[in-house]
């Protein structure tokens, strides 16, 4: 108890609010003889904001997850690969290594022997000695010839993928201008670019992005469209007056394309709908007592039924029969759709939204009209949608969204509810991609007999614990600023006094009861800054945390 009041005066006021109510009062006010009993209120709403903030914490293991697999990955690295006539420190490229280098890059700039003369034994014999360095992690810069040079080394080296390809004023074929040497037309013809295959070689490159400025003098602006166009994929950068990117120092617009592709790994989400993102139970068994002429009892027992056993699996009997079933289904389903109106998930979607750098589509035996009912309501985006009418089967359809993404199925995660999903998609998909939803019509404990412990969701927040996360990455701006004056707080007793650091944390507060998830670290330095104003609740919210120490603070309260 702070001491500079009397025990007279205090002692009511800690029985009607608490110790730590009137502690935090104290230190925040700066007339200790004479503070409204109102301050003391308003400090008795903050302690009790702090449990409810409490509930929204996302557990260390998340953290961790992100720091181990940080810590796994290969090093970052750029490859850049001058043009004809040319050498590493021409043109951009010295800059271009300096600011790769400057971003915590790798950085390699091989010199073409010859270059003027460059054919594609020479550009083959460079490239081999340092195929080592084509990683997951490499980014290669190649700019004119050397763009076609290596789409021939890629489609001799089968074995290498990499993590992006720009090119920049790149040679496609023949594509130069008309007033172009022969003996060029010479050199391109010895990469055969005829028979390279564009289509397969894009499968060996996650990012793929094509620079050229419209008024080229050298090789005409349709090679980046061509390029575009056999590849089926990327992403066409177009410049104005930057002609070949021979008279520019500088190149700040391709240092960021590069850097973009490294802010994190792309993940690829496909989302069964009932049961996760849909708590469509009701109208489920609903349905099944109108077209079957259940008791609800019955119709419960007849659906859950159904959950272990994949009842889509693409070698379904008797499929014609079973579709026309589908339907009589279907056209009850969406009248009780309509009368029960089905709410989202909230909790779930929020916690999606807050996934950076990722793709989703739903795949699911239900009607993409409803989906999309529910999914406007929700505010949650998801542009591919398979539903029962596309493909009864959600192997069949799993598959396609992975094609049309471009990925292996291997590198998708699928969320259900349901052990009938595990067992149809688990010939498809690694077995700790498929995760499960505790909330859904399976539940937990049917689920955790087939998926290991962490892929089944106990609650919406539990999704951090599988995919990295930084520990502000899950705040919003504003809490962000606010916390960030909390960690300023931690360490700076000289020049901040206990009024100014009550103010700070009470902002924080606040800011905090607006987030519905929060990272445990900037939660635990939170309760840092309290514990010496506040150490009873502290005290308690720290051993919420399974931590059996006292929770340490920097500062004594004054």
């Amino acid at each position: 108890m702070p001491s500079t009041l009397p025990q007279h005066f205090m002692q009511p006021l800690v029985e009607k609010y608490g110790e730590d109510a009137v502690r935090l009062a104290v230190n925040s006010s700066t007339t200790l003889t004479d503070f409204p009993e109102s301050l003391i209120d308003q400090w008795s709403n903050k302690v009790n904001q702090l449990w409810n903030i409490r509930r929204n914490i996302v557990p260390e293991s998340s953290i961790k997850a992100s720091l181990e697999k940080s810590s796994s990955q290969q090093a970052k690295r750029v490859v850049i690969l001058h043009g004809r006539s040319a050498s590493p420190d021409m043109h951009f490229y010295p800059w271009l290594k300096q600011a790769m280098l400057a971003q915590g890059f790798e950085v390699l700039s091989p010199h073409i022997e010859d270059s003027v003369h460059s054919s594609a034994p020479n550009w083959n014999e460079t490239l081999t000695k340092i195929k080592s360095q084509f990683t997951s992690e490499t980014t290669v810069v190649a700019h004119s010839m050397a763009a076609l040079a290596f789409c021939r080394f890629l489609q001799d080296n089968s074995d290498i993928h990499i993590k992006a390809f720009h090119s920049v004023a790149g040679v496609f074929n023949d594509f130069l201008r008309p007033f172009q040497p022969p003996e060029l037309t010479e050199q391109i013809r010895t990469f055969d670019p005829e028979h390279i295959n564009h289509a397969s070689i894009h499968k060996q490159i996650d990012h793929i992005h094509l620079h050229h400025s419209t008024d080229d003098s050298r090789v005409v602006f349709a090679s980046a469209t061509k390029y575009l166009e056999a590849f089926g994929v990327g992403k066409l950068h177009s410049y104005e007056n930057r002609d070949h990117f021979l008279n520019q120092p500088e190149f700040p617009e391709l240092a960021e394309a590069i850097v973009a592709d490294y802010s994190a790994k792309l993940l690829s989400i496909i989302l069964d709908f009932d049961g996760v993102l849909g708590d469509t139970w009701e109208a489920t068994f609903s349905t099944r007592m109108a077209v079957s002429r259940m008791t609800k009892p019955e119709a419960i027992e007849h659906e859950r039924s159904l959950l272990n056993k994949p009842y889509h699996a693409k070698d379904s009997e008797n499929l014609q029969e079973k579709l026309a079933d589908k339907e009589i289904w279907q056209k009850q389903y969406r009248n009780t759709f309509a009368q029960l109106r089905p709410q989202p998930f909230t909790d779930f979607i929020e916690a999606l939204k807050r996934l950076n750098n990722v793709q989703f589509a739903i795949v699911s035996s239900s009607e993409k009209q409803l989906i999309e009912q529910v999914l406007k309501e929700s505010g949650l985006e998801i542009p591919t949608i398979l539903d029962y009418k596309h493909h009864y089967s959600k192997e069949e359809k799993v598959l396609e969204v992975c094609e049309n993404w471009n990925i292996p199925a291997s590198d998708a995660y699928y969320i259900t509810d349901t052990v009938a999903d595990v067992h149809e998609l688990k010939h498809i998909l690694p077995l700790d991609h498929i995760i499960g939803c505790g909330w859904g019509y399976s539940g937990a404990q049917a689920l955790l007999k087939v998926l290991d412990e962490k892929n089944v969701l106990m609650a919406a927040r539990d999704i951090f614990s599988l995919f990295s996360i930084n520990p502000l990455f899950l705040l919003s701006d504003e809490s962000e600023q606010a916390y960030r004056q909390v960690q300023a707080i931690l360490f700076d007793e000289d020049t901040i006094n206990s009024v100014e650091r009550l103010e700070i944390i009470k902002n924080c507060i606040d800011a905090f009861s607006t987030e519905s998830l929060i990272a445990e670290p900037v939660w635990v330095d939170l309760l840092m800054a309290i514990a010496p104003f506040a150490p009873i609740i502290s005290q308690e919210l720290w051993s919420e945390l399974g931590v059996s120490s006292e929770v340490p603070f920097i500062h004594e309260s004054v």
